[in-house]
């Protein structure tokens, strides 16, 4: 049994020496990995900056010699030149149909609010500028239970319009008004 135990604790050594190399091995390609993303991320940066300043230099450039740059320099000016405009064009186009949306004056609050409901009979503005406001006015207006669906159910009822023979058109009309 000796023999055995000796044979298993060698083959536990070399698992066991294998298995750092294979862990050394890793934790190296780990760092590898972890540097290249770091460096990768630092050539973006630095190329970004790079951008920045050839963008700027252009700038810088194009404000001081646009009008009297030569060669390539110069068409190059004239096409940013032509960019500006109509971009220009187009912001204020934009700008144009925005507004179109935007309500020309918000309502009052207090006037919103008093505004009179139209007449119920007629659908004018209101019970006053009715053709039918005298009648409606009178006493007694809609008071049975037959009278026509939507008839005078404000609480400003429009007096007599039930009773009268010149009831405002489309008041009272239903088949179970009320008897004159």
């Amino acid at each position: 049994m000796a023999f055995k135990f000796d044979q298993l604790k060698g083959l536990f050594a070399t698992i066991k020496e294998k298995g750092a190399a294979v862990a050394g091995v890793a934790a190296d390609k780990t760092k590898d990995a972890a540097r290249i993303a770091k460096l990768t991320v630092d050539l973006s940066t630095e190329k970004n900056g790079l951008e920045k300043a050839f963008l700027e230099l252009g700038k810088a450039y194009y404000e001081e010699s646009k009008d009297s740059a030569e060669g390539l320099a110069a068409q190059l000016c004239a096409e940013i030149s032509a960019i500006q405009a109509r971009i220009e064009g187009i912001q204020g186009e934009l700008d144009g149909l925005k507004d179109s949306f935007k309500p020309a004056e918000e309502p009052d609050f207090d006037e919103v609010v008093s505004a009179e409901e139209p007449c119920e009979c007629c659908e004018e503005a209101t019970c006053d500028s009715c053709e039918n406001a005298e009648e409606k006015k009178s006493e007694g207006c809609c008071e049975s239970e037959e009278k026509a669906e939507g008839c005078c159910e404000s609480e400003e009822k429009a007096e007599g319009c039930c009773e009268s023979e010149e009831k405002a058109e489309g008041c009272c009309e239903s088949e179970e008004k009320t008897e004159d």
